[in-house]
């Protein structure tokens, strides 16, 4: 197996990435980066690059009228369909059962973020409606950037710099 030059996996599966920048998927089905795929330059990938947190996805999908824009309404009653739909037993609650098929469908990964003891936030084992939205609430907010009760698609998305090791100049 290939050692990377970069991976993604430290970054929590956070990312969309230019195609020029993505790299090899390895056996672990982690997506690695490369400075230059043509020539097999194993360098460390330089420049910006875009990087989307699974939570800002499923935010992204909460825009009802499709107006790139994610009012706090939209936010509200999707977090509400959302819960509704993760809980399988219509008991009023998930277990981390049902939280991590939920989390696996809506953000793509049981390695994503938000994780399960963001959910849980009494570690009873058990998510209430009311766990479940303060949870996806904190992702609201912290992508509301001018706390204005709505996050526009451009907040959603990051744009990151790798900063070049010491040896590399």
């Amino acid at each position: 197996m290939k050692k990377p030059g970069m991976t993604i996996a430290a970054l929590a599966g956070l990312g969309v990435l230019s195609p020029a920048a993505l790299g090899q998927m390895s056996d672990s089905g982690v997506e690695t980066l490369e400075s230059d795929r043509s020539t097999g330059d194993r360098r460390p990938v330089r420049g910006p690059f875009t990087v989307i947190r699974p939570a800002a996805l499923f935010i992204g999908t909460l825009d009802t009228d499709h107006d790139y824009r994610i009012t706090r309404a939209e936010f509200d009653s999707g977090v509400a369909r959302a819960f509704t739909m993760a809980d399988r037993d219509e008991n009023g609650q998930l277990s981390l059962f049902e939280l991590e098929d939920w989390r696996l469908a809506a953000l793509g990964s049981m390695d994503a973020l938000p994780g399960n003891f963001a959910f849980d936030g009494n570690h009873d084992g058990g998510i209430t409606g009311d766990e479940f939205a303060a949870a996806l609430n904190f992702e609201f907010d912290r992508n509301d950037g001018d706390a204005n009760g709505v996050v526009l698609f451009r907040d959603l998305v990051r744009v990151m710099e790798v900063q070049p090791c010491e040896k590399d100049g």
